[in-house]
């Protein structure tokens, strides 16, 4: 799966990366062994367009959606499902959650809220264009995003519009957004001008805006500096990456940049006590330092392979490649422990950890939970 861009509003898509030559699937001593405790097929297949449809870990059950409507709930513990629904709409973007509903939006421009228990409709409403990312909830407002740039808090009862912020987006960019981080009354968005956001919650005044990067290049390719990444907040340091530009470590108090690194991605990152764990455009592994942004390893030997984003699980780091292999490696040294074959063409979305299992979904439409042993 390349990374797919959006020609303005568009909805065509295309890869504009040349194809380079992937690195071969690595050989190394297995000391570790995945289990797979459940898998569910959601009933479609997936491809790399579908970038905005990433599972939620929410109560008891794993909630994911299909390309083709479907929305189902799954028990995270033993993979029985708790209901589905067939919403007869192409879903563009999910699964978002909060105070007790479930998000998506779709590619005619709707946006949908379920009752997590059963499933059943809240309400449904009409949004400016196709929605991008999963629409998230909290404090009363349901705040979602378009492919017209525009950003917008929603009534969460009714799902009408109580604001909206609308910033240019320019001829090319990167299909999808990052979900908007929800954090004590504000929403903070990174945009593909390159810049993070924020906004109060609940009446949608700006905050502040700030550059991650700046455009810079010949021509539009390399003047790409979308803020894809899912933004993260860990002990007041905000986190956020561009395209072609850097991850950055930001103070949210003071809005001051604490560190920046050369590391360019789409991909969100995951992140610990420690480290920041992430995937560059070539899928080099990187283990950046939490408090200073200095690389602590690097793992090349996936060059390439079009790595999904990393997630952390206990000791390790797991990913997937465009063969459908997921790996383990060590998150000391990024040695590689082991692997298994997910199937499909790798994951469609970051994993989702709840303590010592990780939630995938591949391309394939299935949905399983796994866990990593030592042989």
């Amino acid at each position: 799966m390349g990374v797919l861009f959006l020609d303005g509003c568009n909805s065509t898509k295309e890869s504009l990366i040349p194809e380079l030559e992937p690195a071969e699937r690595p050989k190394f001593e297995k000391t570790q062994s995945i289990v797979r405790n459940w898998s569910v097929g959601l009933g479609a297949g997936f491809d790399s367009s579908h970038v905005g449809l990433t599972p939620r870990l929410a109560g008891e059950n794993v909630y994911a959606a299909s390309p083709e409507g479907h929305v189902v709930a799954v028990n995270a513990e033993t993979g029985r499902k708790a209901w589905a629904v067939n919403l007869r709409e192409s879903i563009s973007g999910g699964v978002g959650a909060g105070i007790g509903l479930i998000f998506v939006g779709t590619y005619e421009g709707n946006v949908y809220a379920l009752d997590a228990t059963s499933g059943d409709t809240r309400w449904k409403v009409a949004v400016s264009s196709v929605v991008t990312a999963p629409p998230m909830a909290t404090d009363g407002r349901v705040v979602v995003r378009t492919a017209d740039g525009r950003l917008s808090g929603l009534n969460v009862e009714n799902g009408v519009e109580v604001w909206s912020i609308v910033r240019q987006v320019p001829s090319l960019s990167l299909l999808g957004d990052a979900e908007p981080l929800l954090e004590r009354g504000v929403v903070i968005v990174g945009f593909p001008n390159g810049k993070l956001l924020a906004a109060e919650l609940e009446g949608g005044r700006v905050l502040w805006e700030i550059p991650v990067a700046y455009p810079r290049g010949r021509n539009e390719l390399e003047r790409l500096v979308d803020v894809d990444a899912r933004t993260s907040l860990v002990r007041g340091t905000l986190f956020s990456a561009s395209y072609q530009g850097a991850i950055i470590a930001l103070n949210l108090e003071e809005r001051a940049v604490l560190w920046t690194s050369e590391v360019a991605t789409h991909h969100p990152f995951a992140i610990d006590m420690q480290y920041l764990y992430a995937v560059d455009r070539d899928s080099r592994v990187v283990a950046l330092n939490l408090l200073t942004g200095k690389n602590v390893w690097t793992n090349d030997k996936l060059l390439y392979r079009e790595l999904s984003a990393p997630a952390s699980l206990g000791p390790y780091i797991i990913l997937s490649d465009f063969d459908g292999i997921v790996y383990v490696l060590d998150k000391r040294d990024g040695e590689f422990l082991g692997d298994y074959e997910i199937g499909g063409e790798g994951l469609v979305s970051q994993p989702l950890i709840r303590l010592d299992k990780a939630y995938l979904l591949n391309t394939s439409g299935e949905l399983s939970s796994i866990s990593a042993a030592r042989r």
